[in-house]
Order: C-alpha cells, then sequence, then structure tokens
C-alpha cells in the first residue's frame, strides 16, 4: 500500500476517535446537564414540600397555643365553680349540721318533758292525792326505733366477778344493757358501775341486800331500796332510773315506794332460768324457744354466774344476726309506750 495511502488512512481513524469522544463527551455533558437540571428541581420540590410542612407545623402549634388558652380559661372557670360548689357545700353542711343540733335537742326537750310529767303525775287513792318527787334523773335521747325490731338485755344482782367481761363484749358489739344492781356489791365494784354509766348502760335499783320487799313496811323498803340510791348516785350522779323488785315480790306499798322515788318498776317477759340451769345450751334453749325472745322483749338474766355471761355473749350474736337492736329498758318503754310513769310496772 502506498504511503500517501496509509496516512490518509490513520488520518480518517484519528477523526473517527476525535468525533467519538467529542460525541462522548457531548453526551456526558447532556448526562450532567440533565442530573443538575434534576437535582434542582428534586431540590426545589423538597424545599417547598419543606416549606409547606413548616406552614402546617407552624398552624398547628398556633392552634395547640389557642387550645392551650382555651383549656387554662376553661381550667380557671373549673376552678372557680369548684370553688363556688364547695363553698355553697360548706354552707349546705353547716345548715345540715344546725338542723340536726336543733332536732337532738329537741328531741332530749321532748323526752325531758315527758320524764317531767311523768315524774309529777298525780295518783288518787283511797281519797288522798299524792304527788310524785322529781327525780335529779340524765337527759336522755332515746332516739326514733321506729321497724326495727328490739330487745333489752337485763342483768339482776350484780355487779360480780364476770361482769368486767361481760361488759367488754357489749362495748366489742355495741351492745347497751340494764343492770339492776345489789346496794352491798356496789362498793365492791365502784369502777364497773362508773363504767356501766360512762358506756351508755343504765343502772337500775334491786334493793340493797335482795330482801323480799313486800314483807317489809314501807318504812323498810324505803331504807333498802335508798341505801342503794345514794350509793349509786355518789359514783354516777344521779339515782337509778329504773329498778326491779327481788323475786319479782310487788305489792301496793312497793308501788308507792317507786311512785314516789319516780321511777318505774320492771319485770320481764322472757326469764331465760340462767339461775336455775346454770348451762349455756340451757339458757340458750329457753331464750330462742317457743316462748323466747321476740321483739320488744325484755330478757332476765345474772351477770354473777360464769355460765349466764357466756350464754349472754352468744346470745348477742345470735340476736344481731337476727336483725335485733339492743336498747336499755327506758329506751325499749319509750319506744313502746311513748313514756314511763313512776310506780308502774311494766313487762
Amino acid at each position: 500500500m502506498p504511503v500517501m495511502e496509509k496516512q490518509r488512512i490513520k488520518i480518517s481513524s484519528r477523526r473517527r476517535m476525535v468525533r467519538g469522544l467529542v460525541a462522548l463527551v457531548a453526551a456526558l455533558a447532556l448526562l450532567l446537564c440533565g442530573l443538575t437540571v434534576f437535582t434542582i428541581v428534586r431540590d426545589n420540590q423538597y424545599r417547598h414540600q419543606l416549606a409547606q410542612q413548616d406552614s402546617v407545623i407552624a398552624d398547628l402549634r398556633g392552634e395547640m397555643e389557642d387550645t392551650r388558652d382555651e383549656m387554662s380559661a376553661l381550667q380557671d372557670e373549673l376552678e372557680d365553680t369548684r370553688d363556688e360548689m364547695e363553698a355553697q357545700q360548706k354552707k349546705y353542711e353547716d345548715k345540715l349540721e344546725d338542723k340536726d343540733a336543733l332536732i337532738d335537742k329537741q328531741k332530749k326537750t321532748i323526752a325531758s318533758l315527758r320524764t317531767q310529767i311523768s315524774q309529777k303525775k298525780t295518783t288518787t287513792g283511797k281519797g288522798k292525792t299524792t304527788t310524785t318527787v322529781e327525780q335529779n334523773l340524765p337527759e336522755r335521747d332515746y332516739g326514733d326505733h321506729s321497724g326495727e325490731k328490739l330487745v333489752a338485755l337485763t342483768f339482776d344482782d350484780g355487779p360480780g366477778p364476770y361482769t368486767e367481761r361481760l361488759l367488754n363484749a357489749m362495748k366489742k358489739r355495741g351492745v347497751k344493757a340494764t343492770f339492776f344492781v345489789l346496794g352491798n356489791r356496789v362498793d365492791r365494784y365502784p369502777d364497773l358501775i362508773k363504767r356501766m354509766e360512762k358506756e351508755g348502760h343504765v343502772v337500775g335499783n334491786h334493793s340493797y341486800d335482795h330482801p323480799n320487799l313486800t314483807r317489809l313496811t314501807a318504812s323498810g323498803v324505803s331504807s333498802n331500796m335508798n341505801k342503794t340510791a345514794k350509793k349509786v348516785e355518789k359514783l354516777i350522779g344521779h339515782k337509778p332510773e329504773v329498778m326491779r323488785c327481788p323475786g319479782g315480790a310487788c305489792n301496793k306499798t312497793v308501788k308507792k315506794y317507786a311512785a314516789d322515788a319516780g321511777i318505774p318498776i320492771i319485770y320481764w317477759s322472757v326469764d331465760t332460768r340462767d339461775w336455775e340451769s346454770r348451762n349455756v345450751n340451757a339458757i340458750m334453749n329457753v331464750s330462742f324457744g317457743k316462748n323466747g325472745i321476740k321483739d320488744g322483749s325484755i330478757v332476765l338474766m345474772h351477770d354473777i354466774h360464769e355460765p349466764s355471761v357466756d350464754a349472754a355473749i352468744k346470745m348477742m350474736d345470735k340476736l344481731k344476726k337476727q336483725g335485733y337492736t339492743f336498747v336499755t329498758v327506758p329506751e325499749l318503754l319509750m319506744a313502746r309506750e311513748g313514756e314511763i310513769v313512776p310506780g308502774t310496772v311494766y313487762y
């Protein structure tokens, strides 16, 4: 091949290479330009989206601020309303307390007037008029026991070595009772007499040494009963509110003493015969038998016998389950009779 022809071929080959390179460079430049444009467009889109998000966030923040301000204002209103309601509730509670205090005062006044009327009641016999003397008795709030099943537990001949345990059991169960005490035992158990009064029980007079009062003269009855009454009054600040004749022996002379002393005579409707059986099961059988305890019963027991106290504790638990309310004899009489008349015998 001639030299000139070879040179032309080389020159032509170089030109094609140059053109290829130029085309390649142009393509790369075009690609780079496209990428740059794409990046710019994409960046602008991101910026626009971010601007929109910032705007939304700003709006949300504004709304949150407004909501927080509204909630704060609402909370202030609620606190003001709560303060007003608390103030109104306090006024209402104060009024209720005033009304309750007034009602309690009225109840005590009514009970006191009833007692005074009963104590001043005039009796007539054989053409003679006798006015009973006033007792120095405490004011009692007998309460309203309408619709309740009531029972009055009574204990004779004490106090004794088992009375304290009985009082402990009653305190634990919230039970009130009536204790007909003997004067010759009062000096031996003065603290128990005081405790009876302090814990809401009623202390009754059962004579000084348990004689048959019907065999005593009028002065003998007065001497025997008043001896106990004075001992009791010295301990609790007032004389016994009720009395019970030893063995239930009563006559006109005894009734006359009770009327003059301003107190009623209390018998019983359920005799547990505890003094006879000295047995817990026997006492319970009698108490809950055919002629046993019912609504309004006055139950006779003796706290000087240990089986009697054991039975009394079992009895309290059983009666509570049966829905009974334990009351003192005066409470029972006021709920049942509406008044307590001195000298009257109550069963």
